[in-house]
């Protein structure tokens, strides 16, 4: 399966979200899946190391701000319907909320591709860290929004999908990405190979299901279509 993976942030840069993204990367690559990534530019691209072998597309990136050494992309819309046109997923995974996250689903959304997004982080509470509290609700609501355009949503927890659930986020899925406890000698590999046959097992339905939807509104254009011209003749 070719999975599209779309990040505003990725090693080498040192975050939960970059190491999650590129632990899911460096799984579906090892069963055997096709893997793009598609991020900013990072100080330092043109020296990157020869281990990462992992294909990536990478768009205009910059600073961000209250958060040193992160970097935000741009909006890439055209760039990625261009790029997708050409080298079309299977499938698009979206992990952060930024621009680049919002041209990805507009992007997928125009092309057909499903796209599906991950919540990695609760970003209205970080308002209150900055001194911004009054910024809460409209960063939970630009959040819910966002996701709310893709075809599902994953998040880690239960307690997390109730939550978001009850609070207007729709198809929202859980995606396990934690330790497996009885497995000390190799942390977290048993539960997240399981967690990507899950990802390309909700890709899959994901597909079906865009496929379905597709087929029934270009069926019901047909039947009005031909209802119209009859009506004419």
């Amino acid at each position: 399966m070719k999975i599209t993976f779309v990040t505003e942030t990725y090693p080498p840069e040192i975050n939960g979200v970059a190491l999650t993204v590129l632990s899911l990367v460096q799984h579906c690559r090892k069963l055997g899946h096709a893997v793009e990534v598609v991020r900013p530019t990072q100080p330092g691209d043109s020296q990157k190391a020869p281990e990462r072998l992992v294909v990536e597309h990478l768009v205009p990136g910059a600073q961000l701000p209250f958060y040193a050494g992160l970097r935000f992309g741009l909006p890439a819309k055209r760039r990625l319907l261009r790029h997708w046109q050409k080298v079309r997923p299977e499938g698009v995974y979206v992990a952060t909320e930024g621009p680049l996250g919002w041209s990805a689903v507009s992007a997928a959304k125009q092309l057909g591709i499903p796209v599906i997004t991950g919540l990695h982080t609760r970003f209205d509470d970080f308002m209150d860290h900055y001194g911004l509290s009054f910024l809460r609700r409209p960063a939970f609501a630009f959040m819910r929004a966002f996701h709310n355009r893709a075809l599902a949503t994953l998040v880690p927890t239960t307690s997390l999908k109730k939550f978001l659930d009850a609070n207007g986020f729709r198809r929202v899925e859980r995606l396990e990405r934690a330790v497996a406890a009885n497995r000390c000698v190799l942390p977290g590999v048993v539960t997240r190979k399981l967690a990507i046959l899950s990802l390309r097992q909700l890709f899959y339905s994901l597909a079906a299901l865009h496929r379905k939807k597709t087929c029934r509104l270009r069926s019901v254009r047909s039947t009005r279509l031909l209802k119209s011209t009859r009506w004419r003749a």
